[in-house]
This record gives structure tokens, C-alpha cells and sequence, in this order.
């Protein structure tokens, strides 16, 4: 709504809108809230569940489940509730002789509307479409005047049922937009149909209402600054049934009129350049006197499908890549507000999204107002999940929906329906209304030239990335079908998000191979957010089982690790060279990037480098979080780069570069919005693996190097030797105020103990895939350390032992250090690969660590972390379940050089000294396993673990092994060789 507004509050009198002199502007006066923040109480009482049949005051906008009354239902139509609604609101004498409309922006889903006890008709039949009557005979200007709705959830039409009620999704009930009067001259301008091309063509159709004496039109664009652009342009209006234009016009449209002209070289419209202008529409009289005037806002732009290629946006390629959006908040429904709107567009630029689909029905127009502002594609959608509306009442609907949207720059695309839900007979009406003529999409079908496929299994890609046809269900000898042109792959939605599988996992397999189609069009992961409701009864988080957290954001929009995931793979800036995320000596500060914009030259962008230093691992008597301390900084020259095309950046770096331990570029863009920082570790992060050997012997430092083949120097000569003391079924190992218990029978390290605060390890080191019987213990005193030798099995590592533990050596030093390194058979079938230990009775409060960060990883979810200094506090989160605190503290952590557990009685460290190896971090809690669908899988049981393999995750309807390299079972090793070193600290 783009006239001026204002509010009516309660029983407070209107100023009169129209003063002393007619206005020859429309206003609009809310009776409700603008928004679902700013919401007016109105009277109501709901008929069934809930406090049925109590009369009491519920906030305009609402949905009236969220506020205690009723009962919240999903995916069904039962139970069928309705709500009865009362506002009382006075109207001031001076509007007597304006035509007055009562619009309603949404209703759940059929609305009775009566004023003053006389009915306004028809019955409104279909939930998220704007509707209005006019009521200038029903209101009494200078009184009171009461407004009735009764707002019944279930519709009396089984097409609007079968197309809303049916959908996989909540259904609410009320009035969840705002509602208003609109006030205007008795002969004013209903609305415009704007076309604005990018060479500068502008056309606008006006459409009037009323008798008068109206006899031209004349429209003026203005730019962003309000200053005029070119001249006015006037034309003479017509009777509807002279236009030689085809009928877009309603019954209440008295004259229509089209007004052509050019805007010398108009700044065009794109998501990277989202320009905008205003085009205001005058109604005149013969003798040029105004009699009304609407304004709308446009953007100059000509999006095309071209067959056989691809989306093209003023004459350059796009890519549309994103999610899709439900209209949704945990604690009101889908009755938003503006901070909701601009969080979801903010959060979709973050995550370089260029595009949201709206899924599975129109948006609020303030958030297509929001896009076109700000900068994102949009595909608009006609309800109907998989089931369609009839044709009668479809095509009301969708002409609501086309006539309040079509101005939009920011929409591209219309979809009818979704998976099944399109009635066809609707396909030719979206262009009788949208003078654009936007082509349509099936959203799951091949239409117009794009494929949407849903949900199609990595093997499948080849041939949907050529712009062949596949069958639905993957079949290995389906090749795929050439139609007469390359089909543009699209698929409206994929990677199907479910707890912490799909949408990222698996993404990066999926863009690469997608992004190397001639025809790539984009796609669209399904989806934006957990539909999680929070309960009234219970203010639990409530997603219906596994139907609702689907989200790469939670249900209160907390980023979720997928979101860094598609952050990164998403980058408009990607580095292509040097590959891998370490870079070595000989670099010379030369990086080859790839411009993946489609306007914005890397010219435009900011390249900010820096090198840091990470913290070691020793306990800082503050406790304080460890943080990276930035040693040198420089911004590059941004080098010209094409969009599409690669080139070199320089990075200007220090001599001394080489000693820092990791090097971010970060890559902003014209806005300075951050894209992607990447990085790299550094020669210098090679000491980590040497930390816990400064006060090592020359034999430890031996020993480790004899494991890792690293060569560090020793900074220590280590203190005075330790006592063994044999107990019975123990050996118990005492260094100063350490005191280290290891069971005789298994060789398990049991236990580790500091001045009287003790670490129990439980059955001690494990391999995590198969159990072990100790064959032999072995000690010595080696260089003022105490060495604890086991084998496992048949005893002789040269001969291949069946399964898990073969060997561990275990090195007491008496600086407080642990060194443990040890071998292990690996076993076929399991997709994980480690050795872990229990911590049984420890309460953990927290970690620190250097390594990726600061979210867990899957096997096929290994993007969207950086190299730093990291720490979290223990939260129990079931990623989309419970909990919804993220980043969440149990997992798979990679690039670990240290970590350190916090407990109430000490800290435990370890360090990693095997390149490559992944930390585990408690056993992550998985959701009921009736509900996991293929997101299940199998995880070792360990507190702490190290491991040379992890497990990739499914999506809802894919098994990791469906979904690309990264989701297969890797390859198993007849053997794993490892080390790492442990210390306990207690206060």
C-alpha cells in the first residue's frame, strides 16, 4: 500500500481525513494494527476448543490459535473452528460524499462481513488474498459504526479447502493481516499495471471506478530523490468496452486508459542494483483539474526465459538460488510483523541467497516491498500445496493476487500451484492481469521451458544438468529424455531439510555439479525455517513430529550451521586457486577468484586480508574466551573482473607471513556486506602440534616423532622422574600433584587425577567401532617418563589383529602432559573411523578449542567453517527438535588443534598430534528414530573421540549415499595409526 496512512485506534475520532477541501489522494486509515506488533484489540469469541464461546478481546492482526484460543491443527481441516469478531469505529462527518472501502489483507479463510448490522457481499472464500468492499452506504459518517466479521476456518468451498486446508503446513485460523479504510473521490484510479522495460519503454494501465467527470489521465515518474524524470505524459480515458485492449478490468471499472513513453537510460533494476522510481497517475477533468491521484512504485527491468539457455535479467544471466519461504513466526503465526520481514531479507542476503520462493501462497506485500528495495529475486505463488482450487474461485484469487503484485520489480516469476496443485485452466489468466506477461511455472513440472523437479537423487543430476527429462524415481538405466531444446534446470525445492540433515549436507556435491549445466537456472532448498509454534498451553516449541523442522534457520530464525554452508558455496566471490584450506611456503600471495555476480564487477568489491595468531592451549587463570590477535592487516587492490569470469588478486603480505598461523580474506561487497571470509592455515600453525611437547623429554619428543614424522625441537628438558605404584588390578602413576590410575586387566587409562579433583574415564581408550582384549602391559621409566605399552588381540602388531584396538602407547610425562598413541584395525561397513573414551560422571560446562569453526560438521557438510579461536557453553540442542541453541555443543569437529572440555571439577585438553583427525565432542542426541526418516544414522559412542572418519547425513527423502561423493562410506584402511596428547587441570 503505497498511499498515505494513517491510524484509527479504538473509539478515537478520525481528523478528518478529507479537510475543508476534498483530497484528491487516497487514504488509508487502519482499523487493526499496520502489523502483527502493533496489533488493536478487538472483541471475539471462538466457537469450538479453547475458551469457546467466551467473549473476550484478541489482537488485530492474529492468528487467534497463538493467543489460547481454539485449537492449532496441521495439515488437516478438522478440527473446523470459526471466530466471531466486533469493532467498533466512528467515521467523521466530513467524509459524507467519498467513497469509502473496508480492505481486508488476509482472513483464515472464509470472512462474513457485516457493518452496522447490513451485510457486505459476497462471503470472501480463500486465506491469503486481499479483498474489499465497498461501503460507502453502509457506514453513517459523524456516528459510531459497528464492524462484525465471522471468520470461518474451513471454507464452504472444497476447492479452497482442497488447495489451503490440505497443505503440508499449519493451519491457523483469523484475521493474521491488517485491515483499513480506504478513502477517495466518488470517481478515482482503482489501481495501475505498470511495465518498465530496462531499454527505458514504460507503459502504465489505469483502471478507474466511479462516475464523475473524468476525462484524462496523465502519469510522471519520479527517481529515488523524488525529482521528476522526463516529461508528463497525458491520455484520454476510454469506456472499458472501447479499449482494444484485452479485458482486465473489473465490473466495477467504469474507464480504462494506457500511457506509453521512454526514460532516457533508466538506472535498471536488479538484486544487486535494486533501483526503484514512482510513476503518480493523475485523474483529470477536460479542463486538466485533478481529481485523483495513486502512486506506485516500479523498477526498470526485462527478465526473459530464453529455451534452450537460461533466466536472463536485462540482457545478463542470472541465477536464482535460495529457499523457500513459509509466512511464518513461532509466536504469532503467520500474522508478521516488519521486524519479521526485514530479518528474513536480511538473513537470505547474509547467506548470499538472490532469491526466496514464497511457498505456498502470496507473501505479505510489505515484504515484496521489502525485496524490491532491498535487492531479492521472487517467485509468487498461487496456493495450492498439491491439490488446486476450482476454476471459478481460482480465478478470483488469482486475480487478487496478480493485481496487488504485479507492480512489483522484485517478482519474476509466477508459480500456479505446487506439486500437482495447478489448474491449468488458470495458466492463461496471470498475463491477462500482469501486462509483463511473467511467465508461469509448475512448480515440480516441466512448464515454460524450466525444469522444477523436486527432489531428484544425485545420480540423477547429469542428466537434469544437460536439460534432459528424468523420470521422477531415480532408475539407473534412465538416461534421460531430449526434448526439442535443453530444458533450464530449476528445482523449486531440493535438498529437503530435516533436523540437521539436507539443505547444506550434501549442497556442495549438489551446486558443483548443478552449476556446470549450460541451462542452469538456480534452485531453491526447502526450507527457509523451522515451522516450529510455540504453544500457548505449554510455550513448548511444537514441530508436529517431523513435518515441521525443516529449516536452515530455527523457528526464532537462529542461523543453524547450513546457513554458513550455503553462505560460503553461495559466495558471489569464490577463491578457485589455490584449492584446500592450507597454504604452504612457496605462496606467493597470488589468489585466482571467480566473479560470480551478474552485474557487480569485483572492481566494486573489497578484499581485506589479515594475518593472525591463535591462542594456545595452556589455562589462562582468567578463564577468559580465547580469542585470535590480528598481527598485520591490508586491503588488496581490487583487481577488474567480469561478472562470469576469473582473474588474479594480490595479496600484498609481510616477509615474516609465514610465521602467523592462519590468513582470513574476507570479501565485502559494494555495500560492504560481508560475502564469505575465508581461511587458510599458515606454515606457522604447524607448532600446534607441538604445544603440549614444550616440557617434553627427548624421549617423548622422540617417540612423537616417530608417530607424526613432524621434527619439532623440544622447549623443555622435563622435571624430575614419577613413581609407579602396582595396586591390586591398577598401576597408579604419580607426577607432583598427577596422579594417573590405569586398570591392569583391560590396560584402560581409567583414571586421571589432580590435587583431589579426579577424571574418571570409564572402560578407557576404545576403538569406537569394535571391542579389544588385552594381550600384553608392558612398562619402563624412559627419560624421566613413565611408558605404559599395550597390545591388543593376538599381541603382535605385525600380524593383523581381527578388529579394533591393536596397539596403544601411553607416556606419562612429568610436565602434566599425557601422550597417547596407538593403533587400530579399521572395520568395514561402519562409516565412522576412530578411537574415543567415555567420561562418565563429568559434568560438562563448556569447550574451547582452535580449529573450524564455530559449528560441528558432517562428512558431506564440511563448508561453512573458518580456522579460529572458538568456545561455547554446553547446551543439550536436537538440532530442529529441541532446544534450538546453536551453534550446538555436541559433534564432529574438524581442523582441531586444541581442545579443551570444562567441567566442574577441572578442564580436560587434548591436542590432536595426527594431521587431519576430527574431534568428537559428546554423542549428538538424535530425534525419536520413528521420526528421522533418512536423516538416521549411526554415531560412536564416546565423550571424547578422535577419528580419522565421521558419517555424513540424509535429508528427508535421500540417504547420504544418494546425494554424492561426500555422502558414501569412505573407504576403509586395513589399519589407522594415531597420537594425541591429553592434560587435566583442576583449580
Amino acid at each position: 500500500m503505497l498511499a498515505t496512512c494513517r491510524w484509527l485506534i479504538g473509539l478515537t475520532m478520525i481528523v478528518a481525513a478529507l479537510g475543508a477541501k476534498a483530497s484528491t489522494k487516497t487514504e488509508c486509515i487502519y482499523l487493526s494494527g499496520r502489523d502483527a506488533a502493533s496489533a488493536v484489540p478487538w472483541e471475539f469469541r471462538v466457537s469450538a476448543g479453547a475458551r469457546a464461546g467466551e467473549w473476550a478481546t484478541l489482537p488485530v492482526p492474529s492468528n487467534w490459535e497463538l493467543h489460547g484460543f481454539g485449537t492449532l491443527s496441521y495439515h488437516s481441516t478438522t478440527p473446523s473452528e470459526s471466530g466471531e469478531y466486533r469493532h467498533r469505529f466512528v467515521v467523521p462527518k466530513e467524509w459524507a460524499g467519498a467513497r469509502i472501502k473496508l480492505v481486508f489483507d488476509g482472513v483464515m479463510t472464509d470472512a462474513r462481513v457485516s457493518v452496522n448490522g447490513r451485510p457486505a457481499r459476497p462471503v470472501h472464500q480463500g486465506g491469503f488474498y486481499r479483498f474489499s468492499y465497498d461501503v460507502t452506504n453502509l457506514v453513517r459518517c459523524g456516528e459510531e459504526n459497528l464492524l462484525e466479521v465471522a471468520v470461518y476456518e474451513t471454507s464452504s468451498n472444497d476447492g479452497v479447502n482442497r488447495a489451503e486446508r490440505t497443505g503440508d503446513y499449519w493451519n491457523f485460523g483469523g484475521i493474521f493481516r491488517p485491515v483499513w479504510l480506504e478513502v477517495s473521490p466518488p470517481q478515482a484510479i482503482e489501481r495501475l499495471a505498470i511495465d518498465a522495460r530496462a531499454d527505458g519503454a514504460f507503459s502504465v494501465d489505469v483502471f478507474v471506478e466511479g462516475e464523475g467527470s473524468a476525462a484524462q489521465v496523465e502519469v510522471q515518474v519520479f527517481g529515488r530523490d523524488g525529482s521528476p524524470v522526463g516529461p508528463a505524459w497525458r491520455s484520454p480515458l476510454h469506456h472499458p468496452a472501447e479499449s482494444q485492449q484485452p479485458r482486465t478490468w473489473s465490473d466495477r471499472t467504469t474507464f480504462v486508459a494506457r500511457l506509453t513513453g521512454m526514460v532516457a537510460a533508466p538506472l535498471t533494476w536488479t538484486a544487486e542494483t535494486p533501483h526503484l522510481y514512482a510513476a503518480e497517475v493523475r485523474l483529470l477533468d477536460a479542463a486538466g483539474t485533478e481529481l485523483h491521484r495513486r502512486r506506485a512504485r516500479f523498477g526498470f527491468r526485462t527478465f526473459e526465459i530464453r529455451r534452450g539457455d537460461g533466466f536472463y535479467l536485462n540482457g545478463q544471466r542470472i541465477v536464482l538460488q535460495g529457499a523457500n519461504r513459509h509466512s511464518f513466526n513461532a509466536s504469532t503465526g503467520r500474522a508478521l510483523s516488519e521486524v519479521d520481514h526485514r530479518e528474513d531479507i536480511r538473513l537470505m542476503k547474509e547467506m548470499n541467497a538472490t532469491a526466496v520462493r514464497m511457498s505456498h501462497y502470496p507473501p505479505d506485500e510489505r515484504f515484496l516491498e521489502l525485496c524490491d528495495e532491498l535487492g531479492l529475486y521472487v517467485l509468487d505463488e498461487l496456493a495450492g500445496w498439491q491439490k488446486s482450487y476450482d476454476t471459478a474461485v481460482g480465478r478470483q484469487l488469482l486475480a487478487a493476487m496478480v493485481q496487488r503484485d504485479v507492480n512489483h520489480p522484485s517478482v519474476l516469476l509466477w508459480d500456479n500451484g505446487n506439486e500437482g496443485g495447478w489448474n491449468t485452466e488458470l495458466d492463461d489468466d496471470f498475463a491477462k492481469w500482469d501486462p509483463q506477461r511473467r511467465p508461469v511455472l509448475h512448480p515440480w513440472q516441466i512448464f515454460s521451458g524450466v525444469n522444477t523437479a523436486h527432489y531428484r537423487l544425485y545420480p540423477q543430476l547429469p542428466a537434469l544438468v544437460a536439460g534432459l527429462e528424468t523420470a521422477w524415481r531415480y532408475d539407473p538405466n534412465d538416461a534421460g529424455k531430449r526434448r526439442e531444446q535443453p530444458l533450464i534446470y530449476l528445482p523449486t525445492e531440493f535438498l529437503h531439510g530435516l533436523y540437521d540433515g539436507g539443505a547444506g549436507a550434501g549442497m556442495e556435491d549438489y551446486w558443483t555439479l548443478m552449476r556446470s549445466g549450460k541451462t542452469f537456472g538456480g534452485g531453491f532448498v526447502w526450507a527457509w525455517m523451522d515451522e516450529g509454534v510455540r504453544r500457548p498451553d505449554t510455550g513448548e516449541i511444537d514441530v508436529h513430529g517431523n513435518q515441521a523442522p525443516d529449516g536452515i534457520l530455527g523457528p526464532r530464525r537462529e542461523r543453524e550451521a547450513s546457513f554458513y554452508t550455503l553462505k560460503e558455496l553461495w559466495s558471489p566471490i569464490a577463491v578457485v586457486a589455490p584449492q584446500g584450506r592450507e597454504l604452504s611456503d612457496d605462496f606467493d600471495g597470488r589468489l585466482t577468484i571467480e566473479n560470480r555476480h551478474s552485474f557487480t564487477n569485483t572492481s566494486e568489491c573489497r578484499f581485506a586480508w589479515e594475518l593472525r595468531r591463535l591462542p594456545e592451549s595452556r589455562q589462562d587463570e582468567s578463564k577468559a574466551k580465547p580469542q585470535a590477535t590480528g598481527i598485520a592487516a591490508g586491503v588488496a587492490v581490487a583487481p577488474q573482473i567480469a561478472p562470469g569470469a576469473r582473474g588474479e588478486l594480490q595479496l600484498a603480505l609481510p616477509e615474516n607471513w609465514r610465521d602467523a598461523d592462519v590468513l582470513a580474506l574476507r570479501v565485502e561487497d559494494p555495500s560492504g556486506r560481508e560475502l564469505w571470509t575465508t581461511t587458510w592455515a599458515l606454515p606457522g600453525v604447524e607448532r600446534f602440534a607441538g604445544i603440549a611437547m614444550e616440557g617434553a623429554s627427548p624421549d617423548a619428543a622422540k617417540a612423537r616423532n616417530q608417530i607424526t614424522g613432524g621434527t619439532p625441537v623440544p622447549r623443555g628438558m622435563g622435571v624430575p622422574p614419577m613413581s609407579a605404584i602396582e595396586q591390586p588390578g591398577a598401576l597408579v602413576v604419580t607426577a607432583s600433584e598427577l596422579v594417573v590410575r590405569f586398570d591392569r586387566i583391560t590396560g584402560a587409562l581409567a583414571e586421571i587425577g589432580r590435587r583431589d579433583k579426579k577424571l574418571s574415564l570409564g572402560s578407557g581408550l576404545r576403538a569406537l567401532t569394535q571391542s579389544s582384549v588385552l594381550s600384553s602391559l608392558t612398562t619402563r621409566a624412559e627419560g624421566g617418563d613413565y611408558v605404559i605399552s599395550c597390545r591388543y588381540g593376538n599381541g603382535d602388531e605385525r600380524v593383523a589383529a581381527p578388529a579394533g584396538l591393536r596397539s596403544v602407547e601411553w607416556r606419562v610425562r612429568a610436565d602434566g602432559w599425557i601422550d597417547c598413541a596407538y593403533l587400530y584395525a579399521g572395520t568395514k561397513g561402519s562409516t565412522f573411523q576412530g578411537v574415543g573414551f567415555d567420561l562418565p560422571g563429568a559434568e560438562i560446562r563448556g569447550k574451547s578449542w582452535v580449529g573450524d569453526g564455530p559449528y560441528r560438521v558432517w562428512q558431506n557438510r564440511r563448508r561453512g567453517v573458518t580456522l579460529g579461536a572458538w568456545s561455547t557453553a554446553y547446551n543439550d540442542t536436537i538440532t530442529g527438535w529441541r532446544g534450538f541453541e546453536y551453534p550446538e555443543f555436541k559433534g564432529f569437529f574438524s581442523g582441531v588443534r586444541w581442545l579443551t572440555l570444562d567441567t566442574t571439577a577441572g578442564s580436560l585438553t587434548i591436542v590432536p598430534q595426527t594431521p587431519g583427525l576430527f574431534v568428537q565432542v559428546m554423542r549428538p542426541d538424535l530425534p525419536p528414530v520413528e521420526l528421522q526418516a533418512k536423516t538416521a544414522l549411526a554415531l560412536p559412542d564416546a565423550d571424547l573421540g578422535v577419528l580419522h572418519a565421521i558419517p555424513a547425513i540424509g535429508t528427508k527423502f535421500s540417504r547420504p549415499e544418494e546425494m554424492g561423493p561426500q555422502g558414501q562410506t569412505p573407504e576403509v584402511q586395513p589399519e589407522y595409526r594415531g597420537a594425541f596428547s591429553l592434560k587435566w587441570e583442576s583449580p
